[in-house]
């Protein structure tokens, strides 16, 4: 079905509608205008190489994708375009792939609603991460193929990554104590032991007078009473 979509609406779009609205938006006509047609060009199909490179395109695209639908789609096929290869560049394009945002996402959906499967979307998903995380796994373990079976690790990997990533980390964690405190001796020891503060509220009576009738309280200057 959906070849046929591609190959009726390719050749409208091919045939009819990119000359007729591109002749309208040049002359205003469906048809090329032949006296200034060597100035502004057409777009008639048999005047038009750029849209004859576009069909050309279009008709290998239709032709492979018939070949694909005479010869049938694999029965037994790879779990992963993405995750089909091993190697360092293979593991590289698939970090790149599930960097790219929403493209796992949106490649769970497809393969869910296209695939034969008795599991629900989230399982599906859950499915895929698995297989990403084997797949990371089997390409950075490849190393360690060589090593033989049981052998202990040589003390200078212990050294470098045990001893120094350790230490490395203890110090991120216990140095800024270390060194911001008095027993670092980076800096001096507090000379302040005790405070004490005191809090008190002074609160005065507040005495009104009479601008108007120019009346002062009793026992209240003039300046006074103008002041308050």
């Amino acid at each position: 079905m959906m070849h046929w979509v591609i190959l009726v609406v390719s050749h409208l779009f091919v045939f009819w509608y990119i000359p007729i609205h591109g002749n309208f938006k040049l002359y205003g006509t469906p048809e090329c205008n032949t006296e200034e047609e060597q100035f502004y060009g057409c777009k008639n199909f048999h005047k038009n190489g750029y849209l004859r490179v576009l069909y050309v395109l279009i008709v290998l695209y239709l032709v492979i994708s018939s070949l694909q639908l005479a010869y049938g789609f694999p029965i037994m096929k790879r779990p992963s375009s993405v995750m089909q290869y091993y190697g360092d560049l293979p593991n590289v394009g698939s970090l790149i792939f599930a960097a790219i945002p929403f493209a796992i996402e949106i490649r769970c959906v497809l393969d869910f609603t296209f695939s034969k499967t008795a599991l629900d979307v989230f399982q599906f998903w859950q499915l895929w991460q698995y297989h990403m995380e084997l797949y990371n796994a089997k390409n950075g373990n490849r190393s360690y193929i060589i090593k033989p079976l049981g052998e202990k690790t040589f003390l200078l990997d212990k050294c470098i990554f045990g001893c120094t990533i350790s230490t490395i980390l203890l110090f991120l964690l216990v140095g800024p104590f270390l060194i911001f405190s008095e027993y670092g001796g980076l800096t001096q020891p507090n000379p302040v032991l005790q405070a004490d503060l005191d809090l008190s509220f002074l609160v005065n009576k507040t005495v009104y007078s009479n601008t108007t009738t120019g009346n002062i309280e009793p026992g209240l200057s003039e300046d006074q009473a103008y002041h308050i």
